[in-house]
Order: structure tokens, then C-alpha cells, then sequence
């Protein structure tokens, strides 16, 4: 029988021009990219997610989006929504990838930030969110970073019937890699639309950002104070280093609304007694405090894909952000517990 042809594999040069593409596809075709957030990290998940738009009755796109309807939640369109309840194993996937993202979308709408952003006195202020203890994993590269935080531009975009004119999303910590700190800031979104968004790499323990900015009053001014800090994953109970930057943010001349996820809520639990003890004691010295605003808890936008953990109990499922708590520190805030952000 004749040998059949052999096929070559396709050039580099092909490879890099899809992900170029695919690259551009999520800037300038936000429509198309909550079916990207839905396809795998692979060309071949991207690709068959691009052909699923267009797929038929019965196929993989429409088992993963609900029927229209309502959107269901404030910020999240459906399709990434449904990433963190449906069965689907491309949903599934998606929730690793949305969970930061999805984390600080939920935050926002739970702890209505927009709405307090729109009441500010200055219409030109921008929305900033500070991500607490970064690391390579989203400072890594620009890939890491676009995939880390474009959904959550493109969402505020969309939900926002006047959007910020800005977001500002600054990924502070002493394990920022140096390249990341060299890195302009990073555009999330296409150019010309109303929001323009940004991502900028920090590389300085959070207490130091803080004593810096507090210095220069900064924090107090709307141009860089957060309407929300967030720590991924931040194994509070086992680092000392976490202690000096809590007791900065519950000494802020601003309250600072903090979400703070762990893998486990029991992980979170430890986290807590940390973040409890700090402000309590702040609270005792006149120097400052926290109140707790909801307890540890499951995350309900947290990745839905196990984590391999040598050291975990049995029978303890770990899964990144898959316990969450929020507290405001500063600003004055007594020590307790059911607070609420003004």
C-alpha cells in the first residue's frame, strides 16, 4: 500500500500569528471574548471556541450560556457567570482563569462599589484597585497580566451605564518580578472606547506603597486611593511579613475596603485571626483598626479546579480563591465585626 503523505507541523511563524490574533481579537472584539474566557489556554480551546459562536443548535457554546434572560449578576455577563456553577468541564476550565477577575467583580457589586465611586464628588477621579502581594503568577507577562484582569475591564465596561473615565489596577508586592516593574502600564482594553483601563506592576511591600503614599497624601486624594485591595491567596496565618502591611492599611488616613481569598476556609479562618488580631490592636493603641465585613466563607467565584497540595489534610479539597473575607481597615474604623464602607 502506498505510505500516505506525512504532514509537516505548522511554522512557528503561523503559531505566533494566532496568538497575535487571538491577542487582538480580545481587545478589539470584546463581544467575541467571554467565548474566548470559555475556551482553553490552548490555540486549539481558542480556535474552537471562535468556531463555537457560530456552532449550531445543541453545541458546545449553547450547553455553557443559559437561555436569554436577565443578566444575572450586576457586573458578570452570563456566559463567564455560568463558568462558576455549570457542570460543563470547558465551564470548569473557565473558572480558573475568570476566578480573579470574577473575585474582585463580585466584590465590587456585593460591596457596591461602583455606585459609591459615582457619588464621589470628582466625575473625573479614577477607579482604582490595588492588588495586594502580586507575584509573577500575574505579573509574569503581559499574557499572564491580560489574562489575569481583561475580563474584569471588559465587564466594568459593559455594566456601567457612564463607566469610570479610568481603571487603574496597580499589582503591588516584593515578589513583583523586575521585568514587570519596567513594563509601561499595560492596556486592557481597546483604545477609543469610554473606559480606558490599565494594569501597573509595583514592586514594594504594600506598607511601604502606603507609608509612601500617605507621605505624599496621595491615598486621600481620589487620583490613588482604592475602592478596593484585594489579596489572592495570601496565606495571612503563615507569613510574618503580612503583619506590618495590615497594620499600615488599618492606620490609612483612608478606610480601605480589603478582600482577602485563601484556598480553603480554613485557610480563611487563620487568615481572619491575623487580620483580627491587627486591627484589634491598632484599634487599642488609637492608632487605627478594621471591622470585619463577612467572615470567612466560600468563594462563590472562586476556580473550580483542584490544587495539588503534598502538605493538605485528607479529605480537604484546596482550590485557588476558594474562600473569601472582607474587611475595611483605616480611615478610623473601631475594631469589630458587620461593618459597613462608607
Amino acid at each position: 500500500a502506498p505510505t500516505p503523505p506525512t504532514r509537516n507541523p505548522p511554522a512557528a511563524a503561523d503559531a505566533s500569528k494566532i496568538l497575535r490574533a487571538v491577542a487582538s481579537i480580545r481587545l478589539r472584539a470584546p463581544a467575541l471574548a467571554s467565548a474566548l474566557d470559555i475556551g482553553g489556554d490552548s490555540v486549539a480551546g481558542r480556535l474552537s471556541a471562535l468556531a463555537s459562536i457560530s456552532a449550531p443548535a445543541g453545541g458546545a457554546e449553547e450547553e455553557l450560556v443559559p437561555p436569554p434572560r436577565a443578566q444575572r449578576h450586576p457586573i458578570i455577563p452570563d456566559a463567564p457567570f455560568a463558568s462558576f456553577s455549570h457542570p460543563n468541564p470547558r465551564a470548569i476550565a473557565a473558572s480558573h482563569r475568570l476566578s480573579r477577575s470574577a473575585t474582585i467583580a463580585g466584590a465590587m457589586a456585593k460591596l457596591n462599589v461602583l455606585d459609591r465611586w459615582a457619588a464621589g464628588s470628582n466625575a473625573d477621579a479614577p477607579l482604582v484597585v490595588h492588588v495586594v502581594g502580586s507575584d509573577a503568577v500575574e505579573c509574569g507577562s503581559e499574557e499572564s497580566l491580560r489574562a489575569a484582569l481583561c475580563p474584569l475591564a471588559r465587564w466594568i465596561s459593559a455594566a456601567c451605564a457612564t463607566p469610570p473615565p479610568r481603571l487603574i489596577i496597580k499589582l503591588i508586592g516584593p515578589c513583583v518580578p523586575p521585568h514587570a516593574a519596567r513594563r509601561p502600564p499595560l492596556p486592557l482594553l481597546p483604545p477609543g472606547g469610554a473606559l480606558v483601563a490599565v494594569a501597573v506592576c509595583v514592586p514594594c511591600a504594600y506598607h511601604d506603597y502606603l507609608t509612601a503614599a500617605n507621605a505624599a497624601s496621595a491615598v486621600g486624594q481620589r487620583a490613588d486611593r482604592p475602592c478596593l485591595a484585594v489579596a489572592f491567596n495570601a496565606g495571612m496565618w503563615g507569613y510574618d511579613s503580612w503583619v506590618p502591611t495590615v497594620r499600615a492599611m488599618a492606620q490609612s488616613c483612608v478606610p480601605i475596603p480589603l478582600i482577602v481569598t485563601a484556598y480553603t476556609e480554613e485557610e480563611g479562618e487563620d487568615d481572619g485571626d491575623v487580620l483580627e488580631d491587627v486591627a484589634a490592636g491598632e484599634s487599642v493603641s488609637g492608632t487605627g483598626g478594621g471591622e470585619r465585613l463577612w467572615g470567612p466563607e466560600k468563594n462563590p467565584f472562586g476556580s473550580r479546579v483542584g490544587r495539588e497540595t503534598a502538605t493538605a489534610p485528607e479529605g480537604r479539597a484546596y482550590r485557588e480563591n476558594g474562600a473569601w473575607q472582607a474587611w475595611v481597615l483605616g480611615g478610623g474604623v473601631a475594631g469589630g465585626s458587620g461593618g459597613e464602607v462608607k
